[in-house]
C-alpha cells in the first residue's frame, strides 16, 4: 500500500515540475489589494475543447488604495464583470485583465468581483481525449499557468482559499 502512495505523489508532482520556467512569473503581489478566495464555477461539455466560467473572487482592499484591480488572464474571453453585484468598467489586454474599482471603497471593505469568460485555454485546463480516447479535463496550474484558464493573481505567493463548482457531463467523474 506504501508504494501506491509514493507512486501517487510521484504522478501528482511530475506535472508541477515539468512546468518550471515555462512561462514568465507574474507580479507577487498587488499592493493595496489581498485576495482572500476564489469559487470558481466552470462548464465543461463532452465534445468541446471550450468552457464557459465564473469566478468570485473575495478582495480585501489595504493601504496604499489601489483603483483597478489586475489579473492574470491570457487568451480567453471576459464577457462581464461585476463587484458586489453591480456591473463595472474593465480592460481585457493580452496578458491581464483590469478592473475598475468603485470610487467609494475604502481601505478595510471586503469586495466580491464576479468575472464571467470563456474560451479555449491554450495552458493549465487540459481539455483533451485521454489515454483510453474518452473526454477528459486536468489543470495544471504550477508554477504560474492558473493565467490560461483562471482570472487569478497567479503567483505561488498569492494565498488564497479556492472552491470549485464543476458542471460537467453526467458519466465523467469530477475530483477537485
Amino acid at each position: 500500500m506504501r508504494a501506491g502512495t509514493r507512486w501517487a505523489t510521484l504522478i501528482v508532482l511530475a506535472p508541477a515540475v515539468a512546468g518550471l520556467g515555462s512561462v514568465p512569473p507574474a507580479e507577487p503581489t498587488i499592493p493595496g489589494i489581498d485576495v482572500l478566495s476564489y469559487h470558481v464555477e466552470l462548464s465543461l461539455q463532452e465534445s468541446e475543447t471550450s468552457f464557459l466560467g465564473r469566478v468570485l473572487i473575495g478582495i480585501a482592499l489595504e493601504e496604499p488604495l489601489p483603483r483597478e484591480l489586475r489579473l492574470d488572464l491570457v487568451g480567453l474571453r471576459v464577457d462581464e464583470v461585476r463587484i458586489d453585484g453591480s456591473e463595472v468598467p474593465f480592460r481585457h489586454d493580452p496578458e491581464r485583465l483590469v478592473i475598475t474599482l468603485p470610487e467609494e471603497a475604502g481601505a478595510g471593505d471586503e469586495l466580491g468581483v464576479e468575472v464571467h469568460y470563456r474560451g479555449s485555454p491554450r495552458d493549465g485546463l487540459i481539455l483533451r481525449r485521454n489515454v483510453r480516447g474518452a473526454r477528459a479535463a486536468f489543470v495544471d496550474n504550477w508554477p504560474n499557468r492558473a493565467r490560461f484558464w483562471l482570472p487569478s493573481v497567479d503567483h505561488p505567493s498569492d494565498k488564497a482559499t479556492i472552491r470549485f463548482t464543476v458542471h460537467a457531463p453526467s458519466a465523467w467523474s469530477v475530483v477537485a
